[in-house]
């Protein structure tokens, strides 16, 4: 039979032909899409003769290589495997190793269970698209400490998920990480959740840089670093963490930007040495201990920022450094305070509904303040003592207590509304020279406070003008 005749025979089944071609096609790329993505590792041997063995090892006596032929079949035996981990982990290793899904479409998924940490690094490891559930350690102490991912090293994650890592505290030790490095931790765009433990953990000079990461119900810490690498936080959100949302352990300071940080069962953000902390655009809500707080020489500056609750300070510095408040807005928390030697800076803020005193500076650097509101506080609205005060264009009303009180320091007002505090407006208790200018100060005391007055000045050496009293 000709072709012609085939062709005309099959003509009029073309569409058939055709559609089961297209059906065969499609059902195959749906299948390599919904394929799970796979994983390939390479490795670059070197084999030579030993020396141990002599100049004619692997040689016949003709001279002939015998090695060559024979290392397929050494390299797929069992004892070659043996050795080689055996080399491998004596030798430490110093290459930077990488895990990354196949494909960019959807990350990998790694189910480990109970099994006792995943990856176990002494070189940089950088960990790609990969979704991790499980993983535990049974370390007591010392270098097998960490959760899911541990490295003597530097760690980086990128667009990584961890889901329900074990990592507690065992024995009398600190809890570990479900990331614990020595060099450093890199976490960009990941989500670490239900942790046991501390979600990102560094003891080193690394330091740990998170940047559009979700950290949520983590038991211990969401972010410790000890060492003094310093942690710098970039976007992102930290929910729900057992003890600190950051914390700081040494000089490497802390900083915060465009962050969000909700229900911390302790201080939201804490630095525990001489480190700065920087906290801006940052919203922090229901913190179990203080807002923002250093406890050491460090200085801390916060701007264009939100504290909404928290059981201790909204904002505090217990050692020698200076503390600085700008743009931003302290909401249902202790006082914003100086507690030590350093200045109180604040402006352009607001202070409402504090649970102590609004603004406090008790060591020598005094405080300093201008466009404030300062609105029922249970405590003092402004108070300082040892250093002087300076208060410009700000207001502070209905306290429960005093609206301004200067203790031991002279005092400096210029254009500031006190008015409705149940105590009293304005306490002045030095010799030192002090000053209220353009300034009104009424609807203060009462019966029951025992104050009448506007102004409590005893022994004072006070000049008033331009005001109303």
């Amino acid at each position: 039979m000709e072709l012609h005749h085939y062709q005309a025979i099959l003509r009029p089944f073309w569409p058939l032909i055709a559609g089961l071609a297209l059906v065969a096609g499609a059902a195959s790329l749906v299948a390599a899409l919904l394929a799970p993505p796979t994983y390939t590792a390479s490795a670059r041997l070197l084999v030579t003769r030993s020396a141990d063995f002599g100049p004619g090892a692997g040689l016949t006596p003709n001279n002939e290589d015998t090695t060559a032929l024979d290392v397929p079949a050494i390299i797929a035996g069992e004892p070659f495997r043996r050795d080689l981990a055996r080399a491998l982990t004596a030798a430490g290793g110093d290459g930077p190793a990488t895990v990354r899904a196949s494909a960019a479409r959807k990350p990998a998924t790694i189910d480990a269970g109970s099994l006792d940490r995943i990856f176990d690094a002494s070189a940089p490891l950088t960990v790609v698209d990969i979704e991790i559930r499980g993983g535990t350690t049974h370390a007591v102490s010392g270098d097998e400490q960490g959760g899911a991912i541990r490295s003597t090293s530097q760690v980086v994650l990128k667009r990584v998920a961890m889901q329900g890592i074990q990592a507690p505290p065992l024995g009398l030790g600190a809890p570990n990480g479900a990331v614990q490095a020595l060099g450093g931790i890199r976490a960009i765009a990941c989500r670490i959740t239900g942790t046991n433990g501390d979600a990102l953990k560094q003891q080193g000079a690394g330091g740990v840089l998170a940047r559009d990461t979700a950290i949520r119900g983590s038991v211990y810490d969401g972010i410790s670093e000890e060492g003094g690498g310093g942690v710098s936080v970039a976007g992102g959100r930290i929910a729900n963490s057992g003890s600190s949302a950051i914390v700081e352990f040494d000089s490497g300071g802390l900083s915060a930007a465009g962050a969000m940080i909700a229900g911390t069962g302790r201080g939201a953000i804490s630095e525990f040495s001489d480190g700065t902390v920087n906290v801006k655009d940052t919203v922090i809500e229901n913190a179990g201990g203080d807002g923002v707080a250093e406890f050491e020489a460090g200085n801390v500056t916060v701007t264009g920022s939100v504290v909404d609750g928290a059981d201790g300070g909204g904002v505090a510095e217990f050692g020698d450094g200076d503390l600085s408040l700008r743009r931003s807005k302290v909401i249902e928390a202790d006082a914003v305070g100086e507690f030590d030697a350093g200045r109180l800076t604040a402006t352009r803020s607001a202070i409402i509904r504090a649970t102590s005193d609004g603004l406090v500076a008790y060591g020598g650097g005094g405080f300093v303040g201008s466009r404030l509101r300062v609105s029922k506080p249970t405590g003092d609205g402004v108070a300082a003592f040892t250093g002087p005060l300076r208060l410009r264009h700000s207001v502070i009303e209905n306290g429960d207590r005093n609206g301004v009180e200067a203790v031991g320091t002279a005092l400096h007002m210029e254009r500031v509304e006190v008015t409705g505090n149940a105590r009293g407006g304005v306490g002045v208790f030095t010799d030192e020279p002090s000053t209220i200018d353009r300034s009104t100060i009424a609807g203060n005391g009462g019966v029951m406070s025992g104050s009448e007055g506007g102004i409590s000045a005893a022994d004072a050496r006070l000049k008033i003008t331009n005001s109303t009293i």
